[in-house]
C-alpha cells in the first residue's frame, strides 16, 4: 500500500443530505448511491446527516420522514435533524456543519443526483486538498434553462469577487475544522457560493472535479424571480464582508494581499486585469476608477459641441436627445404606475372593510391566552431582568394563562455567553417558561418563527430579551388585547434613541410605507397578533424585518390593527444598524414588494372561532 493510499483511507467523511419538501428527493436512491460511493472509495469512517425541514405553507413530505425513520433503524451511520419549520437550505447547511464530528464534511444539495461511480472518485481525493469544488461534467444532461443560468450565476460570483471557478452549485467538499470557521449567514442556495468564496479568498488549497449528473434537476428553483432576487441581495451582502470587510477564514497559513494596481493618468483607459485582481484588496478605490472610467465615456458621448442659445433639444449631441427622451418615457411611466398602484390601493381598502365584517374577533378578557417569545442573543447580563420585568407586565395587564418562550442561540463561532444557561435556569424554575436552544447561529426571524410555531396561546407577542422596554408601558400594550385582529405599539419616546437608530427607523418606516401603499407608524414594535394568523403568514425573513414581512401580510389580507403608543430604555446602540444587515434588509423588501405588489400574494386569514 502506498503512502497516498494510507492518507486517503485515513479520513473520516461527514456527508450532508438537506431535504427540501419542495423539491421531492428518491432519499432511498440517493442514500444507496451513497452506500455504493464510501463503499467503492473504501471509507469505513463515515456519516449521513440527513437535516429535513418543512415547506414555508408549514407541510411536511411524509414519504420521505417514513424513508428516513427506516434508515435511523437500519443504518447507525444515520443521524437526522428535523426542523418543523421553513429554514432554508443555508441553515440546514449550518445545522448539519455543526453536527458533523468527521475529517472532511461534503454536502450534496437536494436539487444534485449523481452516479455512483463519479461521487466515489470526489471521495478518492479525501486529502489531496483543503477543499474539493465540483462541476458539472455532463452539462449535455442538463436543459439549456438550467446551463444558461448556472453559467450566469458562476460568471456573477467570479466577476464579483475575483475567481476563476467552473461551478458555485455543484457538490463541496472541505476539512470540517475551516467550515466551523467560516461566518455562514446566507439562507438560501447563496449558502454554497457562500462557502466557496470564503475558502477560495482565504488561500486554502483546493481542487476544481467534474462529476456526473445522474438525473435533471428541479427547473422550478430557476424560475422564481423572488428568490433570485433574495440571491442577489446574499451576493450583495457577502461582498460586502469579503471585499469591504476583507472577512477571511483563518487557516493556518499567512495570508498576503498583494496588488500592483495603480489609478491611470489621465486620458487612458483602466488597466483592468489589475483592477480584476485588485478587487478583492480595496473596493471602494475599484468602484471609484470604474465610475471615474465610465463618467469619462459619458461625457465624450453626451458633450455637445457648443452651447444652445435657444435652449432647442435639436442643437444637443444625439446622446443626450436619447437621454432627453428616455426621461420622459420614465415620467409617463411613473406617472402611469403611481395612478394604478393607487387604484389598487382603494380596491384593497374597500375588500378590507367588506372582509372584516365577517372575521372581527372579539374575546372577553377571562378567555384571553398570550405567548410572549423572547428571543436572547449574548444577553447574559439582561435576560433574568428582561424576564421579570416582563412577567411583572403580564400580571399587570391580568393575562393569568400565558407562556414564555426564552429562545436563544449560539455566536456564529459556536460560541455563547452563557445565556442560554441563564435561560434554561429561568425555565426550570418557572412552569410558564420553556427554553428553547439552537445549536447554531440562527437570526432572530428565524427565532420568531420558531416561537410561532411552537405557541400553544391565543395570541402571540414578542418581548426582546435585552430589556430595553418599559414595563408599564408593555402592560399598556397587552392591555389592548382582543381590540383590534392586531395591536401594533409605536414608539412614543423617540429621542432615548441614538440619532443614527433614530434616522435609520424613519426610513426604515417610510420605505415600507412607500413600497406597500400603507401607513403605519411603526414595524419593529411588540405586536399582538392572533397564533393562527400568524401560522397563515409564509414567513421566511430571518433578519430584524420579519415583522415588517408580517405585518405587511396581514394588512394588504384585510387584516384590521390598533396602533397604540408604548415606551422603551434608552439604549445606546443596535445590532440591526451593521451594513450587512441593509443589505438583507434590502433583499427582503425586495422580494416582499414582488409577492405582494406583482405576484398579488394575500393570506387567507382564519375564520375559526371568530364571530
Amino acid at each position: 500500500m502506498t503512502e497516498q493510499e494510507t492518507t486517503v483511507k485515513s479520513n473520516s467523511l461527514s456527508i450532508i443530505l438537506p431535504i427540501d419538501p419542495e423539491q421531492p428527493t428518491d432519499l432511498q436512491r440517493t442514500y444507496t448511491s451513497i452506500i455504493k460511493s464510501v463503499s467503492i472509495a473504501d471509507i469505513n469512517e463515515y456519516e449521513i446527516l440527513i437535516v429535513s425541514q418543512t415547506s414555508p405553507e408549514g407541510k411536511s413530505d411524509e414519504a420521505t420522514l417514513q424513508v428516513i425513520k427506516d434508515l435511523l433503524i437500519e443504518d447507525p451511520n444515520v443521524a437526522h435533524i428535523h426542523n418543523p419549520v421553513f429554514v432554508g437550505l443555508g441553515l440546514q447547511y449550518r445545522q448539519g456543519i455543526n453536527k458533523a464530528v468527521k475529517d472532511y464534511v461534503m454536502v450534496i444539495p437536494p436539487y444534485r443526483s449523481v452516479e455512483e461511480s463519479s461521487l466515489a472518485s470526489l471521495m478518492l481525493y479525501l486529502g489531496q486538498a483543503d477543499a474539493i469544488f465540483t462541476y458539472s461534467g455532463n452539462t449535455d444532461a442538463e436543459s439549456s434553462e438550467i446551463r444558461y443560468v448556472s453559467r450566469g450565476y458562476s460568471f456573477l460570483c467570479n466577476l464579483l469577487f475575483a475567481l476563476n471557478l467552473k461551478s458555485y452549485t455543484g457538490i463541496l467538499t472541505a476539512k470540517r475544522e475551516l467550515l466551523t470557521k467560516i461566518p455562514l449567514r446566507s439562507s438560501d442556495t447563496t449558502c454554497l457560493a457562500e462557502t466557496s468564496i470564503y475558502l477560495a479568498k482565504s488561500g486554502v488549497s483546493y481542487l476544481e472535479l467534474p462529476y456526473t449528473v445522474k438525473s435533471n434537476t428541479n427547473l422550478e428553483r430557476y424560475r422564481n424571480i423572488a428568490d433570485a432576487l433574495g440571491i442577489f441581495g446574499s451576493l450583495a451582502s457577502l461582498f460586502w464582508r469579503v471585499n469591504i470587510k476583507e472577512e477571511r477564514v483563518a487557516s493556518g497559513q499567512k495570508i498576503i494581499n498583494q496588488s500592483n494596481f495603480t489609478l491611470p493618468v489621465p486620458n487612458e483607459s483602466p488597466d483592468l486585469n489589475a483592477i480584476y485582481q485588485f478587487a478583492s484588496g480595496n473596493a471602494v478605490q475599484v468602484l471609484h476608477q470604474v465610475i471615474v472610467y465610465l463618467g469619462k465615456s459619458v461625457d465624450r458621448h453626451f458633450c455637445p459641441p457648443k452651447i444652445s442659445d435657444n435652449g432647442h433639444l435639436a442643437d444637443w449631441s444625439p446622446g443626450v436627445q436619447d437621454a432627453f427622451n428616455i426621461f420622459k418615457v420614465v415620467k409617463v411611466l411613473n406617472s402611469i404606475t403611481t395612478k394604478v398602484i393607487a387604484m389598487v390601493s382603494i380596491a384593497d381598502t374597500v375588500s378590507d372593510k367588506v372582509s372584516k365584517k365577517k372575521r372581527r374577533s372579539k374575546k372577553k378578557k377571562d378567555q384571553v391566552s398570550l405567548t410572549v417569545i423572547m428571543p436572547a442573543y449574548n444577553e447574559a447580563t439582561k435576560l433574568l431582568s428582561a424576564y421579570e420585568r416582563a412577567t411583572w407586565a403580564i400580571n399587570k395587564a391580568d393575562i393569568p394563562d400565558y407562556e414564555i418562550l426564552a429562545i436563544t442561540n449560539l455566536c456564529p463561532d459556536n460560541s455563547h455567553d452563557s445565556t442560554p444557561d441563564i435561560a434554561a435556569n429561568i425555565a426550570q424554575s418557572d412552569t410558564h417558561v420553556r427554553h428553547i436552544h439552537n445549536d447554531a447561529y440562527v437570526g432572530l426571524g428565524f427565532k420568531y418563527r420558531q416561537g410561532v410555531s411552537e405557541a400553544k396561546k391565543y395570541y402571540t407577542m414578542m418581548i426582546p430579551g435585552d430589556g430595553e422596554f418599559d414595563e408599564d408601558s408593555v402592560a399598556e400594550v397587552i392591555s389592548n388585547i382582543g381590540k383590534a385582529d392586531i395591536v401594533i405599539p409605536y414608539i412614543s419616546n423617540q429621542e432615548v434613541r441614538p440619532p443614527e437608530r433614530q434616522t435609520t427607523s424613519r426610513t426604515f418606516t417610510l420605505l415600507c410605507n412607500k413600497l406597500f401603499g400603507l401607513n403605519i407608524r411603526y414595524y419593529n414594535g411588540i405586536c399582538i397578533i392572533p397564533t393562527d394568523y400568524l401560522r397563515a403568514v409564509p414567513m421566511s425573513c430571518d433578519n430584524f424585518a420579519y415583522m415588517a414581512e408580517i405585518l405587511i401580510y396581514l394588512i394588504k389580507s384585510g387584516a384590521d390593527y390598533l396602533e397604540v403608543p408604548w415606551k422603551i430604555k434608552r439604549v445606546e446602540g443596535s445590532k440591526a444598524f451593521r451594513p450587512e444587515s441593509v443589505n438583507e434588509v434590502l433583499e427582503t423588501m425586495s422580494t416582499l414588494f414582488w409577492k405582494i405588489n406583482i405576484e398579488g400574494s394575500r393570506v387567507a386569514l382564519p375564520t375559526n372561532g371568530r364571530s
